[in-house]
């Protein structure tokens, strides 16, 4: 399996939640090294259990996409 993802940078405050930088690399080499687990993979499964169609709070400009 290929993954990408990509990582950010959230400020939380009183109004919820804001992204402040999206990185173009998630950088989990360390982690997934000592733990030997394929983080990236257990993020994934996590959101697609858990995500929630139209439950987002989106302000602003956006370009996000979602691919299937």
């Amino acid at each position: 399996m290929s993954l990408n993802m990509c990582g950010m940078d959230i400020l939380h405050v009183n109004s919820g939640p804001i992204v402040i930088k999206v990185n173009s690399s998630l950088g989990l080499n360390g982690i997934e090294t000592a733990t030997g687990k394929y983080v990236a993979s257990m993020i994934t499964q996590f959101l697609e259990k858990n995500a929630k169609p139209n439950n987002n709070k989106i302000r602003g400009k956006s370009s996000i996409q979602t691919l299937k």
